[in-house]
């Protein structure tokens, strides 16, 4: 696996930083963007609430947020098909990466924010009715973190809808059950954004 250079903090400022030209996403940009811009509601319900915003004509986010916890929300990422490419995820400042017990990485910022990855970014090839017609989990060729910053490098195939869900957490014992409940949640929505339809028999 390659290392990615160092990050620097100012990698991420605005919308200019997110997607455009090269490929690079911060992560809190993502939830930043997400909750603060224009964008469309999906659902209001006592529970939670979901959005949907388009960040260019390559990658759209869809947030759940969730009144009675604060502070907690699930980003659901997804990168347009097009041609083979590298992508980044980036965290600015100091932070450490971890393995979680209930699956996945947990992204442990300076300032107290936790983010889980609770499943690997996954590439999807979908039909005209968004049904998939393969996924699998998308190579990670690289991953770094230092008191700069931290960089997740993923490769993308020409073709393939790029599939992510992140949480952002308060800073809380990684090994709680919440955190199994996410990663269960998580594991849905991550599949559920794709189709609402069958896969082709």
């Amino acid at each position: 696996m390659q290392t990615p250079k160092a990050v620097s903090p100012a990698i991420s400022h605005g919308m200019d930083s997110v997607g455009r030209g090269g490929g690079t996403y911060s992560l809190d940009d993502l939830f930043r963007l997400a909750a603060e811009a224009q964008r469309h509601e999906v659902v209001r319900a006592r529970l939670f609430a979901r959005t949907e915003q388009e960040l260019s004509t390559a990658a759209k986010v869809i947030l759940d947020t969730f009144p009675d916890l604060p502070g907690v929300a699930c980003c659901f990422f997804r990168a347009a098909p097009g041609q083979a490419r590298k992508l980044r995820f980036t965290l600015s400042g100091s932070c450490t990466v971890h393995s979680c017990p209930s699956g996945g990485w947990l992204l442990k910022t300076s300032d107290r924010t936790t983010y889980w990855i609770p499943l690997p970014p996954m590439l999807r090839r979908v039909d005209t009715r968004l049904r998939i017609l393969s996924e699998a989990a998308a190579p990670l060729t690289g991953l770094d973190s230092s008191p700069l910053g931290a960089a997740i490098d993923v490769e993308v195939h020409e073709g393939a809808h790029l599939d992510c869900a992140v949480w952002c957490l308060p800073r809380a014992d990684p090994r709680s059950t919440g955190i199994a409940a996410g990663h269960r949640a998580a594991r849905d929505f991550h599949v559920g954004f794709a189709h609402d339809a069958p896969r082709p028999g």
